[in-house]
């Protein structure tokens, strides 16, 4: 049936998506998020020139051959179908374009109310798969054309990422709310609200210590996000990750 199997996941709202990629971080102690959605358009054109990326063979997907690549309105027969029928692009990413809309971290506009959607699904025309394109839908909203995609970032060996992301998930701020769920997007925010790496890492560091993650001061500390790999949790300074797509 429909999200069930290897069919993509569907009536995931954004909250339901992020809560998946922190259990699932917890799990196998690697840390896994939604992709912004610059990642998400440099993975599904995968160096591609054109309006679709580039395909297995090396060509460039276009509206022709779009069918040998992704389900949409003119051949899913109104329905999702299983991930990984249709050939992978060039880079061995399956069903990027069409089947399902895909969840991002990345908000749609500066209202900060909505966060961006990629991809299309089964019903979309063509124009609607182009790689940049980009739909706004509200985080609490959950639909039957909607899942979402993941990325894993790759950390240094010895980093304690699971009991950080515990540790984080208990910390707490002013109000005693949780400040899991409030550190993570305000964290993302700072690139896009135009503060610069730098000071992104600062406040990164003092977050950090004023958790206890890190001692102020430290060798630690003073060497936080010097490295490629060093996004702890909050993918502020963010590698190229590896994506897959969600199903049950």
């Amino acid at each position: 049936g429909w999200g069930r199997g290897r069919q993509p996941v569907i009536n995931i709202n954004w909250h339901d998506a992020v809560a998946y990629t922190e259990w699932l971080s917890e799990q196998v102690d690697k840390t896994y998020r939604l992709p912004t959605e610059e990642e998400w358009e440099y993975a599904a054109r995968a160096n591609g020139k054109g309006d679709y990326g580039l395909g297995q063979d090396g060509v460039e997907i276009t509206q022709e051959n779009l069918g040998e690549y992704a389900w949409y309105g003119a051949n899913s027969a109104s329905q999702t179908h299983e991930i990984g029928q249709k050939k992978p692009n060039a880079w061995g990413l399956y069903d990027v374009l069409g089947n399902v809309w895909e969840w991002t971290s990345s908000f749609y506009d500066a209202d900060k109310d909505a966060y961006v959607l990629r991809g299309g699904a089964w019903f979309n025309d063509p124009d609607i798969l182009r790689a940049s394109l980009r739909y706004g839908y509200f985080p609490v909203y959950r639909y039957f054309n909607v899942g979402f995609r993941v990325v894993c970032v790759p950390h240094r060996a010895g980093l304690p990422m699971a009991d950080l992301l515990r540790r984080l998930r208990f910390a707490r701020c002013g109000g005693g709310q949780p400040r899991w769920r409030g550190c993570v997007l305000p964290a993302q925010q700072f690139m896009l609200s135009g503060v610069s790496r730098a000071g992104s890492v600062r406040r990164l560091a003092r977050f950090y210590c004023a958790l206890g993650l890190l001692e102020p001061g430290s060798e630690q500390t003073a060497n936080l996000g010097h490295h490629p790999a060093d996004v702890l949790i909050l993918a502020v300074i963010q590698p190229m990750p590896v994506m897959c797509q969600a199903q049950m």
